[in-house]
């Protein structure tokens, strides 16, 4: 009888975990549509106020007031727990090109809750997203699929003071601990003459990683841990300079993240 009681409790307690995680995965879902819905429409009335620079960096400085309000709300339901302190440096740092590696599909949004003065290449296709485009658009976010204007548009960003983020897997890490990098964060250093920043991002759980189903919750709470990594100076050529993270990447995502080397930090 009490092992029949306590089979029953335990897969009583299976359902409810589960609606549970389903049921932060719906609210969390609605809230970010909100967020990005409403700040669209901000973004577009600043934009027949403002010249287009004053609309740009407003755009930025509101798309991290958004998410950081995303992640306090998610962190206060303890949903969420991310970890951006090791960031702190770069907020008073000179421009330079910022290559995490990229587990998951929330890696961008908590880096720009810390760093909201930060230019992006994205993928093309998140500038016709209806949800995200407006914003990212008016933000002057790059594209990645024209690596020459990429470049041109990168080294304009960093020719004014500012950081750029650039994931060099170029998608999610598909081959743990990171894919082959592309060039395009060397190339890009290399031309503007700026150091390379690396971040280490940790997510144990994998949310959101690549093939993870948008449908499938997570186990609560998912945790996302940043730490600084490496800083690699403008020395070419790009093929080398890209191997020397990539061999970086390898070495440092291998080790116990709790461990980074004191200088990192």
């Amino acid at each position: 009888m009490l092992s029949g009681l306590s089979i029953f409790g335990t897969k009583l307690k299976k359902l409810l975990m589960a609606f549970y995680g389903y049921f932060a995965l719906v609210i969390s879902c609605l809230l970010l549509i909100i967020l990005c819905g409403t700040w669209s429409l901000i973004a577009l009335i600043l934009y027949g106020l403002f010249p287009k620079r004053h609309v740009q960096t407003l755009s930025r400085q509101g798309i991290s007031i958004g998410f950081r309000l995303y992640v306090a709300i998610l962190g206060g339901l303890g949903w969420l727990i991310t970890d951006t302190r090791s960031l702190d440096p770069l907020k008073t740092s000179g421009p330079m090109v910022i290559t995490p590696n990229h587990p998951g599909l929330l890696d961008a949004m908590v880096i720009l809750t810390a760093l909201p003065a930060l230019g992006l290449v994205l993928k093309a296709s998140l500038l016709d997203h209806p949800l995200l485009g407006i914003g990212a658009r008016l933000a002057g976010y790059i594209p990645n699929h024209l690596t020459l204007a990429m470049i041109r548009e990168g080294r304009h960003n960093l020719s004014r003071g500012q950081h750029l983020l650039l994931f060099p897997e170029g998608t999610r890490t598909q081959a743990p601990p990171i894919n082959p990098l592309s060039k395009s964060g060397a190339l890009l250093a290399l031309k503007a003459n700026v150091p390379i920043q690396t971040i280490l991002i940790d997510c144990p759980s994998g949310y959101l990683g690549k093939g993870w189903p948008i449908t499938k919750p997570p186990k609560i709470p998912v945790r996302i841990t940043l730490r600084l990594g490496k800083q690699f100076p403008p020395i070419g050529p790009a093929r080398q300079l890209t191997l020397r993270m990539e061999s970086y990447f390898k070495e440092a995502l291998n080790s116990p993240f709790a461990a980074a080397p004191k200088t990192f930090h």
